[in-house]
């Protein structure tokens, strides 16, 4: 469930750059890696994949975050890390010289091997990533890392950061010697500002790297719903429309069925009804019942940031196509009032009258 204001908002932090490279939205905000979580993902994309089709584009990698404020800037995630294998090789090549051999030393005997491994071509897993991360924020978090002698030839921006070198807090230090010893293999530190709290969200990071926001935490009743509306948005996350809206939410309770996650927070309030999310629920699930081959086509109706709703019709075969017009026009004036606050809504045949 996302906002025009709130995307607006976040596309204000991009931009913002540190040694060549650019701030992340993400960077700001908690990261989420509870295992039942990431697993859930994978499973909700590969069932949303079968259900609806192939995503607009490749996805990659999915990273999950809470929408509250990070508590500390300067340990790294998963999404932080931006090439493994640069980094890999130029650990495992010094990792007989100082400070390198410093870093290498904290890694046990696997994340060791993961490391060989990746610099002869092999990169680790979500659980290996996990593994050399939490190796490297050990270090980040560690007050006797820096040695001067180590560390002769710093660039003026890292020296000369802001509160001094030797005043600054020890962790965002080490955090930019670990930039400074991986040249554009981490994104850049942020400086901590305010920032938007409390959506959710599926947002393009970069080629084939994605983040979901969720607001609640993973043992909350409100978690599992949204990380599966969420996921479907993973097919293509430009698009902001009720029809879009409607399938996410049905997808979500599907899914929650299948994984075994509970739904019953999401179906009271869509029960209740009266607010947009609740109407596109419900025209998209009638359709759905009565249609089910209809959902699967919704996405190659896309145009712009928005459905066409007379090419996802004009998919269809002539019951289904009749089907899916009666649900829309019997919510079309419900949703109609939302459009333009939120997501696009446009009826069957609109389209062509403006246009004529």
């Amino acid at each position: 469930m996302r906002t025009t204001l709130l995307m607006v908002y976040m596309l204000a932090l991009a931009g913002l750059s540190q040694a060549g490279e650019e701030i992340r939205n993400h960077q700001y905000y908690e990261p989420v890696n509870d295992p039942e979580a990431l697993a859930f993902v994978d499973q909700a994309f590969a069932e949303a994949v079968r259900l609806y089709g192939q995503p607009a584009a490749p996805v990659r990698e999915v990273f999950i975050r809470r929408s509250v404020p990070r508590r500390n800037l300067a340990l790294l995630s998963r999404a932080d890390v931006i090439d493994w294998k640069t980094f890999a090789d130029k650990l495992w090549a010094n990792r007989a010289n100082l400070p390198y051999s410093r870093l290498w030393a904290r890694l046990d005997e696997s994340g060791k091997k993961l490391l060989e491994k990746c610099a002869r071509g092999m990169e680790p897993d979500r659980a290996g990533r996990m593994r050399i991360i939490d190796s490297l924020n050990a270090m980040i978090s560690d007050k006797s890392f820096y040695h001067a002698e180590e560390f002769r030839d710093l660039p003026p921006e890292i020296a000369k950061a802001k509160g001094g070198f030797f005043r600054s807090n020890h962790e965002n230090l080490n955090r930019r010697l670990l930039s400074f010893m991986f040249p554009r293999c981490f994104l850049p530190l942020p400086e901590r500002k305010a920032v938007a709290e409390k959506f959710q969200l599926c947002e393009a990071e970069s080629a084939g790297r994605y983040v979901i926001y969720i607001s609640t935490r993973p043992q909350d009743a409100e978690f599992y719903p949204a990380l599966g509306h969420e996921c479907c948005h993973l097919l293509n996350p430009r698009l902001f429309d009720w029809y879009i809206e409607g399938q996410c939410n049905v997808f979500s309770e599907k899914i929650a069925r299948i994984t075994g996650k509970s739904w019953q927070t999401w179906e009271k309030k869509f029960r209740q009804g009266g607010e947009p999310y609740s109407i596109a629920y419900q025209m998209m699930k009638e359709i759905d019942a009565a249609a089910p081959n209809a959902l699967k086509h919704l996405l190659g109706a896309a145009e712009g940031r928005a459905i066409d709703p007379d090419r996802w019709l004009g998919a269809l075969e002539a019951e289904d196509r009749q089907t899916a017009a009666t649900a829309i026009n019997r919510h079309a004036r419900a949703l109609a009032a939302c459009k333009g606050q939120m997501n696009s809504f446009v009826l069957p045949g609109q389209r062509r009258t403006r246009e004529n």
